[in-house]
């Protein structure tokens, strides 16, 4: 008996660490009121691995940073921007998450990555990081990104107040902008003076 319950311990261990835990965008990007309040935006998953299903809102292909950090894709860091599955897809606040194609272990960019388009559904494992204050995800290797299904729902941005992202003197407004890092809006009515 006593070998059986060693066994069934070790294998329950085992299948925890190959399994990663499945989260939404959501619960990735939350942070609450009194957090915001404290000039506190890091995720309750900042650098933990996990894995999550998530719509494609801005094609792979559309944005790359140059980076002499990255080996291959011509040294450029390509993004994607994606969206909860909640509500079909509707854009809100938290719901939105900035991924860069770049494998965590490697620094090597993700292939295939570059082929994502706005529509597809997703599931990517990878590690949930920080980049000049903001929320990034990262893929864990080449075999990360399954894409799930393509032609899924068209996103609606919602319409945001510069005002809730900055004050007048240009400074972050966390606890009315914070939700919307990394989400689809649509900014009107601004004119950009510097």
């Amino acid at each position: 008996m006593r070998n059986l319950f060693t066994f069934l311990f070790a294998a329950a261990f085992s299948v925890s660490l190959l399994g990663q835990q499945l989260v939404q965008v959501k619960d990735i990007r939350n942070v609450s009121s009194a957090d915001l309040a404290n000039c506190n935006d890091t995720s309750a998953y900042y650098l933990d691995t996990v894995k999550v299903v998530c719509y494609v809102v801005t094609a792979g292909n559309l944005s790359e940073v140059v980076s002499s950090s990255i080996n291959g894709a011509n040294g450029t860091r390509p993004f994607i921007w994606v969206n909860d599955t909640a509500n079909g897809g509707a854009v809100g606040p938290f719901t939105g998450l900035e991924v860069m194609g770049v494998n965590w272990s490697t620094s090597q960019a993700t292939s295939g990555f570059t082929s994502l388009i706005s529509g597809d559904l997703v599931e990517i494992t990878g590690v949930v990081g920080m980049f000049n204050g903001a929320t990034q995800f990262q893929p864990l290797n080449n075999n990360s990104i399954n894409i799930l299904s393509g032609n899924n729902p068209t996103f609606t941005p919602q319409r945001v107040k510069v005002g809730d992202l900055n004050d007048q003197n240009q400074v972050n407004k966390l606890v009315t902008g914070e939700k919307w890092e990394g989400a689809f809006i649509e900014v009107k009515n601004v004119t950009v003076t510097n």
